[in-house]
């Protein structure tokens, strides 16, 4: 793909639209049959170029290349301006009505008959997740994150461990025992609840989160932080989610190099994290080749990255002699009402598609240490 900058560059002179879409059927209507419907009505399919489809999915940009006339009401132009308005006022029965108002000097907009009627209206995350999910299957949407479909069995291995990928893939997750050893392990709790004792970790409602939502004390953490030097188990398993997420990147897309660290502790007295899901359902299919290329070249970049950009979530648990009374299982929700329950246990490593799979921490009743990577 090129930049919408260098495409409108060779655009100019060419006859531009802009579609407004209300909904993901005329997304992707748009997107399978527009440049076929409009080079078999100008009967050059070489001048048809689809430009951008915006992150919000509310617009579409195209271009028709060379020799149209948008100075003057000529013959041609005139022509393909009202072919384009009878083509959008009958679109497909899934999608909103649509027409096309044109301007030859800035060319055709086709935006919704009801626009100027709409209301600006905010809706929470779980109502916008629930209108996502209506118009398409979350977890079918992630999969176009991959750069192929992979088979369930299908594996990566490294020097010391075999990641289930193809599981990944069709399930949405996968669970690595003995990601780290016992020592390691234990050199992370022990630092977690160092961090507990010397307030570095925070309540949800003192960094302005829900504390009526999730009850454990968290921060984020940074390669560049001092506590890494005098920490090497830390330092060692920071690098090895950073392995991880190029190690996955193989197959599928994500943008940054290095991902964003948090570690949580959820107190023995009950602390839980209602059910969410960390992003937005995604595809990738606003990446740009060359940003998605020289992005996860880039050196980590300390800020914290925008939540609905995540696409790939990784936790990693420390919590030896776990059994089933301390409770804290991660239940991971695998559609409306199916889900599976996952112990904390100790060294255990779970990877899932971010945007796909709702999960929530059930009420904890001992000490419970997760290290979280995100990779987006």
């Amino acid at each position: 793909k090129r930049g919408r900058k260098e495409m409108e560059e060779e655009a100019s002179g060419s006859l531009l639209a802009r579609i407004h879409l209300q909904d993901a059927a005329n997304k992707k209507w748009i997107e399978s049959n527009f440049d076929v419907e409009i080079a078999k009505l100008i009967n050059q399919p070489d001048r048809v170029q689809m430009i951008e489809i915006d992150s919000s999915f509310k617009c579409v940009l195209f271009a028709i290349y060379d020799s149209l006339d948008t100075t003057s009401e000529s013959s041609s132009s005139s022509s393909l301006l009202t072919t384009l308005q009878t083509l959008f006022s009958n679109p497909p029965a899934t999608s909103t009505n649509l027409f096309v108002h044109f301007d030859l000097n800035k060319g055709v907009e086709i935006v919704d008959e009801n626009q100027s009627q709409l209301e600006e209206i905010e809706i929470d995350e779980t109502e916008a997740l629930a209108l996502l999910d209506k118009e398409e299957d979350p977890l079918l949407v992630c999969r176009r994150l991959f750069f192929s479909a992979l088979p369930e069995d299908s594996t990566q291995e490294t020097s010391e461990h075999i990641l289930p990928i193809g599981l990944l893939y069709k399930k949405g997750y996968f669970i690595v025992d003995n990601f780290v050893s016992k020592e390691v392990a234990e050199g992370l709790r022990k630092v977690a609840m160092e961090q507990v004792e010397n307030k570095f970790l925070k309540p949800a409602g003192d960094i302005g989160a829900d504390a009526s939502f999730r009850s454990d004390l968290h921060g984020f953490l940074h390669k560049s932080d001092p506590l890494l030097e005098s920490n090497p188990f830390l330092a060692k398993t920071l690098e090895s989610l950073e392995n991880l997420g190029h190690l996955l990147s193989k197959h599928l897309r994500l943008r940054k190099k290095t991902p964003q660290y948090q570690l949580a502790v959820y107190p023995a007295d009950s602390t839980r994290y209602e059910r969410h899901r960390d992003a937005y359902p995604e595809d990738g299919a606003e990446d740009e080749t060359s940003e998605l290329e020289s992005e996860f070249k880039e050196e980590e970049n300390d800020e914290e990255p925008q939540p609905w950009r995540r696409r790939l979530t990784a936790l990693l648990y420390c919590n030896d002699g776990w059994v089933r009374s301390h409770g804290g299982e991660l239940r991971m929700w695998c559609g409306p009402t199916s889900f599976i329950d996952v112990e904390p246990l100790s060294g255990r490593l779970i990877v899932f598609l971010s945007g796909a799979i709702e999960h929530e921490v059930r009420p904890a009743h001992q000490f419970r240490v997760a290290y979280t990577a995100w990779y987006s």
